[in-house]
C-alpha cells in the first residue's frame, strides 16, 4: 500500500497542472471566438457568390480575369521592396 503522504503529493500536483491547463484555455478561449466570427462571415459569403454563378450563363467570362490577379500580386512585391 502506498503512503498517504506520496498520494497526496500526487493529487496535488496532478491539481496544480490541471489548474495550469485552465489557466491556458481561458487565454485561448478568447483568440478562438475573435478567429471564429470573421470565419462565420466568411462563409456566409461564398454562398452568395455560389447562387450567383448558378443564375449566370457559361459563357466563361464571369469573375476575375488574369490581368486583375497579377495587378495585385505586382502590387504585393512593390510593398515587399
Amino acid at each position: 500500500m502506498k503512503d498517504i503522504q506520496e498520494i497526496l503529493q500526487q493529487k496535488e500536483s496532478e491539481c496544480a497542472r490541471v489548474q495550469r491547463e485552465i489557466e491556458a484555455l481561458r487565454v485561448v478561449i478568447p483568440l478562438l471566438e475573435a478567429d471564429s466570427q470573421p470565419e462565420v462571415e466568411g462563409r456566409k459569403q461564398p454562398e452568395h457568390s455560389v447562387e450567383a454563378a448558378s443564375k449566370a450563363e457559361g459563357t466563361g467570362t464571369d469573375g476575375p480575369t488574369f490581368s486583375a490577379v497579377t495587378q495585385s500580386e505586382s502590387s504585393f512585391w512593390k510593398r515587399r521592396r
